[in-house]
């Protein structure tokens, strides 16, 4: 009787241990707090001063290239790849601009896809599209061939390749499919569940998106937040979990009340700072977007030195805005001319060509 009593005890410690890991995991970890009204504010454009920019000028002279707003772009093993969602696309050029093709077919049966939700690209060019209508991930080579589809037996809005044949997917805050309730899972190559991050609080309105998000790739991590939440959760490039960052606005905070039935509740946010979109963790830095009083302005914040370099708000249809990072830097979609460009640059502008510019941080 006592070892079944010992027994039954232990199992209650294991269950208990298992729910408070799953639940609570943002406390288990390192958190980096970042208190947003102590960092010295500088000017964006200081931060770039004396910094290499180059531009890329987009060939778009076939139908394979067109695109209208980018939503997300990769730059790596030699391609950039353009992601626009509301025209369903993604086209790849080669590193000097000149277009090579379109990656997957558009539709409903094998092999197609309906929505391009997501997609990622892996470290020797291997693709994977998310298809967040059909719940299902497309796989193509490096030669942009498709290889394989799996269905999914959850609801996915971001998906990102990790090292040794895993991914990690962020979840709908409406899936009712396998892991409701849970943010990331990560999976094998065959989207097989093989461990589970955090878990949505009541707090989430799926009505109103403030930001659409993504993974934040860097040479350092993969970073992921979503709005309204101001902590950045970041991760190796092996899905292994490192660090929160935490940014805290004080009594300038969303508080919890305001992050359901957004949309009736939007002149209060006049009083508030958030988070708004992460482009990238690094050692050095944090980049992304704020919506602070609602204007959007884009930030740097430097972690050592506890500088954040903003910029001054950003138009809600400003084109010209950073569309991605990379190695070399930031990437912007260049669509006006400016006279500070270089003359190339806005002859191609003026052409109604699409130019990309890349900033260093380093």
């Amino acid at each position: 009787m006592n070892y079944l009593k010992l027994c039954y005890a232990i199992f209650l410690l294991y269950v208990m241990f298992a729910c408070s890991s799953k639940t609570n995991r943002v406390e288990e970890g390192n958190i980096c707090i970042i208190d947003y009204s102590s960092l010295k504010k500088c000017e964006l454009d200081d931060f770039f001063k004396n910094k290499r920019c180059e531009y890329v000028l987009l060939n778009d002279s076939s139908e394979k290239s067109m695109f209208g707003r980018p939503d997300k772009i990769e730059i790596q093993n030699g391609y950039i790849y353009i992601a626009d969602q509301r025209m369903r696309v993604l086209v790849v050029y080669d590193i000097n601009g000149k277009v090579v093709t379109s990656v997957g077919h558009r539709g409903q049966g094998p092999a197609e896809y309906v929505n391009l939700t997501d997609f990622d690209v892996d470290s020797v060019g291997n693709i994977c599209i998310l298809d967040g209508r059909l719940d299902k991930v497309l796989f193509y080579d490096s030669n942009f061939q498709f290889i394989r589809e799996k269905a999914l037996p959850f609801e996915a809005d971001i998906i990102q390749f990790v090292q040794h044949g895993k991914m990690l997917c962020g979840l709908s805050s409406w899936n009712r499919g396998e892991h409701e309730g849970d943010k990331i899972v990560m999976t094998d190559i065959d989207m097989n569940v093989m461990n589970t991050f955090l878990q949505y609080d009541k707090y989430v309105d799926p009505a109103y998106w403030i930001s659409n998000y993504q993974f934040a790739k860097s040479e350092d991590y993969i970073a992921y937040n979503q709005t309204i939440n101001d902590d950045i959760i970041v991760f190796t490039h092996s899905g292994v979990w490192k660090e929160v960052i935490r940014f805290d606005f004080g009594d300038k905070a969303v508080p919890d009340e305001y992050k359901i039935n957004i949309e009736p509740k939007l002149s209060d946010f006049d009083n508030f700072c958030m988070l708004k979109k992460i482009y990238a963790v690094t050692d050095k830095y944090v980049i992304g977007t704020l919506w602070e009083h609602r204007k959007t302005k884009m930030f740097i914040v430097d972690r050592a030195l506890k500088v954040c370099y903003l910029s001054d708000e950003i138009a809600p249809m400003d084109l010209n805005f950073v569309c991605g990072y990379c190695k070399k830097g930031i990437v912007s979609n260049l669509i006006e001319t400016n006279e500070m460009y270089p003359d190339s640059v806005n002859n191609h502008l003026i052409s109604e060509k699409a130019v990309l510019k890349i900033q260093s941080v380093n």
